[in-house]
């Protein structure tokens, strides 16, 4: 079922910090600064003392139009959609008539919000998403990043179209997956602040009613797939799965995101588990958390040990 990896993994992270800090230099000290009146109210203003700049934590701070006229709209242009058909569905959808235009305007003017739009320029796909249901999840592939994947990642695209096409789920064995992972070290890892994930996930988690990740799937580049189920036989025989939020891919390494926080054991033994299943060395995978601040990244190390064989299965 799974090749025997006899190595125990070093899993380092680090706790979540909430201290706020300058998006220019970084530095913590900071102050309040005003507010600023938008659309959508009032925007606190952040003063830095160290680089005298002011930001705020707004995803988009200077944006003059409704947020989820614009997520709506620049997703909708993601998914293949002319921008007269994005200005139609707009219309009807939000009882406002956007230019064509000014949607244009907005693909340009947040690519860095929503850095797909370049992609989609060059190489449009019609309605790239495709979904299946696993009980009360929805497993989403994004065929087009998935297959501009293939030569580097082929088993991971294997795999994600086979659990899309609904093939027999392989079985994971939870007693080897445990046995990889037993012996947890001290976790010290990164986290990334104000990420083009987080900003999406923060729009669409405030202003729109939509899915949030399913917007971070359409808009983020890394994103391939969202709700990936991982199936798994315990030591009583039975069967049952669990979830990972977000897949992603960040160079040559696979990232396995969930939402808020959690427990770091169930990461741990997911990622083991998705390497077993794709072929995709540990220390080639990242695994942590995706919030409206930013990443929390953990890597996985493997570390050789002698003279200690897995569990044998009943």
């Amino acid at each position: 079922m799974l090749g025997i990896m006899r190595c125990n993994h070093l899993i380092t992270g680090r706790a979540f910090k909430n201290t706020l800090k300058c998006k220019y230099c970084g530095s913590e000290h900071v102050i309040r600064h005003g507010r600023r009146t938008t659309v959508r109210g009032h925007v606190q203003i952040y003063l830095c003392r160290s680089c005298s700049r002011t930001f705020s934590t707004s995803p988009v701070p200077y944006l003059n139009t409704d947020p989820a006229i614009l997520l709506k709209g620049i997703s909708l242009y993601n998914q293949g959609f002319s921008l007269k058909e994005v200005s139609d569905m707009l219309e009807k959808i939000f009882g406002r008539k956007v230019p064509r235009n000014t949607i244009h305007y907005w693909t340009v003017r947040y690519r860095d919000l929503f850095p797909y739009v370049d992609t989609r320029k060059g190489s449009p796909d019609r309605l790239p998403l495709i979904a299946r249901s696993y009980g009360d999840r929805t497993f989403s592939l994004h065929r087009t990043k998935v297959l501009a994947l293939h030569e580097r990642f082929r088993t991971v695209t294997l795999h994600l179209f086979s659990v899309y096409r609904k093939f027999e789920p392989r079985i994971v064995d939870m007693n080897l997956i445990r046995y990889m992972g037993r012996n947890k070290l001290p976790r010290d890892g990164e986290f990334i602040e104000d990420t083009v994930e987080s900003r999406i996930l923060g729009m669409a988690s405030l202003y729109s009613e939509s899915d949030p990740l399913r917007e971070v799937l359409i808009n983020d580049i890394h994103s391939i797939c969202r709700n990936l189920p991982i199936f798994y036989n315990d030591s009583e025989g039975r069967e049952y799965h669990r979830f990972i939020d977000l897949v992603q891919v960040r160079d040559d390494r696979i990232g396995l995101l969930n939402l808020g926080k959690g427990d770091l054991s169930l990461l741990e033994e997911n990622a083991l588990a998705f390497s077993s299943l794709t072929g995709i060395p540990p220390d080639r995978i990242s695994m942590g958390y995706l919030n409206e601040k930013g990443l929390y990244l953990m890597t996985i190390t493997p570390v050789r040990e002698k003279g200690k064989n897995p569990p044998k299965n009943n």
